[in-house]
């Protein structure tokens, strides 16, 4: 009689057939892993420009309705500083309902505003907006609402229009005049290898908005 063959797998094949498998399943997870990176990065990187756009609209938005009145001057300074590479705004604005945060002021449109770089909880830094009613600004019970405009912040600078220079300058030399134009630059993510951060957004703004003398203010007989 013939012997019947059998038709079963050997241990060999079947330890191949799991080798091969198991390097199957690796290659297929090292790929979706990729993959999610990938995700996760775009994501961030997207982020980060939505970021920067929303803060430097704020910025532009605050610089164009930029309000100041020469009879109660101290109300209504344009104050820039510099500080670690980068600035510090405060003005006074008479604010769209579109503006950050108005849902919260109802009809105290004239706000004063402050953009400043601050450190973050993480050890980076961090754009903030903080406005205030400008009848509030002596109330010591009231305090500024604060929002986190963009995160990792490299600097955040403003630079100003000499025309008689003809030149950019970080120099505001009074601060009881609008200044005609402004240059904002908002640098953001971790810098590369040429040293400049991930994502640079500048926009150049020219302020309509001229100071309200004390002779248009006030009336003639009460000066």
């Amino acid at each position: 009689m013939k012997s019947k063959r059998s038709t079963g797998f050997t241990l060999i094949e079947v330890l191949i057939a799991v080798g091969l498998l198991g390097m199957l399943i690796t290659s297929m997870f090292a790929i979706w892993t990729s993959i999610l990176k990938a995700t996760r990065a775009a994501q961030e990187a997207t982020a980060a420009m939505q970021r920067g756009r929303i803060a430097i609209e704020a910025v532009e938005d605050a610089l164009l309705s930029t309000q100041m009145y020469a009879a109660n001057i101290r109300h209504y300074p344009f104050v820039v500083d510099h500080w670690n590479e980068s600035s510090t705004l405060s003005l006074t604005c008479r604010l769209p309902d579109s503006f950050p945060g108005s849902g919260l002021f109802g009809s105290q449109v004239m706000r004063r505003v402050s953009f400043s770089v601050e450190p973050d909880v993480d050890g980076s830094r961090k754009l903030v907006m903080s406005q205030i009613p400008t009848l509030f600004i002596t109330n010591d019970f009231i305090q500024p609402y604060s929002i986190d405009l963009a995160k990792n912040v490299q600097f955040f600078v403003l630079e100003f229009w000499d025309q008689r220079a003809g030149e950019w300058t970080e120099d505001l030399l009074t601060t009881n005049v609008i200044p005609r134009v402004v240059r904002v630059t908002l640098g953001l993510g971790t810098p590369g290898a040429n040293g400049l951060p991930k994502e640079i957004v500048a926009r150049t703004v020219a302020i309509p908005s001229i100071a309200v003398t004390r002779e248009l203010q006030v009336p003639a007989g009460k000066r």
